[in-house]
């Protein structure tokens, strides 16, 4: 199964497209981007139903399209993190996470970890990390 995330200037979020194995479309989901009506419709117009499709959008300049390959495993995260605390506690919740924020977890780890090395601030441990949404963060921004 292929993952796209789709974002553009012109809403805050993403949209989730998976496409299965012959190239057909099998879920989306826009339950983390923020669209009014209008451009909900406009997606739904366009909604690539076929993997082929997304290049098209791609080449809008309202649009980018990011293939998913990264491991969105809870084990993935858990090491990447590098503290293991409670794992038991917190899969149950990364497990529920959809692709999108995990993505966005595992993206922001590196800023959150140079932010703990210049400030000397102690690491959350990985269920508080996730719980307040640590990944909502600009760890580059904060002192």
């Amino acid at each position: 199964m292929n993952k796209y995330i789709l974002t553009s200037d012109h809403y805050k979020g993403t949209v989730q497209f998976n496409y299965d194995n012959a190239g057909l479309m099998v879920f989306y989901s826009v339950l983390d981007a923020e669209l009014n009506e209008k451009q909900l419709v406009t997606l739904l117009q366009k909604l690539p139903r076929e993997e082929a499709a997304l290049a098209a959008l791609n080449t809008s300049q309202y649009f980018t399209v990011r293939k998913v390959s990264e491991d969105l495993s809870f084990e993935n995260f858990i090491t990447e993190y590098g503290k293991k605390i409670h794992p038991h506690r917190c899969e149950p919740y990364w497990n529920r996470l959809s692709d999108v924020k995990k993505l966005a977890y595992l993206k922001c780890i590196p800023a959150y970890k140079a932010y703990l090395k210049r400030t000397g601030v102690a690491q959350a441990n990985p269920e508080g990390f996730l719980k307040r949404e640590y990944y909502k963060t600009d760890w580059s921004k904060e002192s």
